[in-house]
């Protein structure tokens, strides 16, 4: 983790990325933040109205995407892309974090996605830029809905789902948006970048 965010910091800070303030031989000392945006998304902490959540929905959207794109573009795959690796500052702005396990350059990554976010056709290899496009989609649909998808089902039967590219779209109400997760899913896009423009096109 701490080459990758070496690495990182070497190519300027990025807003969108957790960084250190303080490097130790015994590890870094990354920049404090509120919590995890799935935290922030549990749907048993009331809400803001409908237009603040909307608005809040797509601000991290964007960022979350910008933040992928900046690390696709620096040669690396965060491998564990979700709403748990994404951090939330003071001043409710989001920002990736946990690169313990990521891919980086030709180097093998350590971890995996979890199962809602895993794509049904690459479980059990290395995450690619297509894995990743796949887990953005589930972020996505967690950010949209404040759940992630088929939260209340089983982990075996969201596999099969996701297998018979049965996924929950009618769970999204903002129609720009279940187009953008549902193309996600079905391999619609080839870089990060292009979702981010999709993204700047909703009001």
């Amino acid at each position: 983790e701490r080459e990758i965010f070496e690495k990182l910091q070497g190519f300027g800070t990025c807003e969108y990325i957790i960084h250190y303030k303080e490097q130790w031989a015994s590890g870094l000392v990354l920049e404090r933040l509120d919590g995890t945006l799935r935290d922030l998304l549990n749907p048993r902490i009331p809400s803001d109205s409908c237009q603040a959540q909307h608005s809040s929905a797509l601000t991290w959207s964007l960022e979350c995407c910008r933040g992928f794109a900046f690390l696709h573009d620096n040669g690396i795959i965060h491998g564990d892309i979700g709403c748990q690796n994404v951090m939330v500052s003071t001043t409710k702005h989001a920002k990736i974090c946990d690169f313990a396990g990521s891919k980086i350059g030709e180097e093998d990554a350590w971890v995996a996605y979890e199962i809602r976010s895993q794509h049904p056709h690459h479980s059990g290899n290395q995450p690619t830029i297509t894995t990743e496009i796949f887990a953005i989609g589930s972020l996505l649909f967690e950010i949209w809905t404040r759940n992630p998808p088929y939260s209340n089902e089983p982990d075996s039967l969201v596999k099969e789902k996701f297998r018979e590219g049965d996924f929950p779209l009618d769970r999204i109400n903002n129609q720009k948006v279940r187009k953008i997760v549902h193309r996600c899913w079905t391999e619609g896009y080839h870089a990060v970048s292009e979702i981010c423009e999709d993204l700047e096109s909703i009001e």
